[in-house]
């Protein structure tokens, strides 16, 4: 399986302040973004950071983190990750097929 090279936190410090991102945005709004990066690649998933990561970064509880990924799987895309400090692997089912 081709993936992406997992994010750490200066990455999305950099992503969030870039053009492309509104300065200070939300973790939906990085969500989004990534999205649209997987979906305009050939890779088959995409690594995110850790949940740790992602609410240290983005000021919120790992529960809203885990919810917001829940969210994405009620759009057809799922994720997996081992522990609250490891990468998240996030891929949409029907492209694997």
């Amino acid at each position: 399986m081709s993936v992406s090279i997992t994010l750490d936190a200066q990455d999305i410090a950099e992503l969030l302040n870039s053009e492309e991102t509104s300065p200070g945005g939300s973790l939906e709004d990085y969500l989004r973004h990534m999205m649209l990066v997987y979906e305009e690649g050939a890779e088959q998933g995409l690594f995110l950071p850790s949940l740790v990561c992602l609410s240290e970064c983005f000021h919120c509880p790992a529960v809203d983190v885990y919810q917001t990924l829940e969210s994405l799987r009620e759009e057809g895309y799922d994720y997996y990750f081992m522990g609250f400090e490891s990468p998240i692997t996030l891929w949409y089912p029907a492209r694997i097929a």
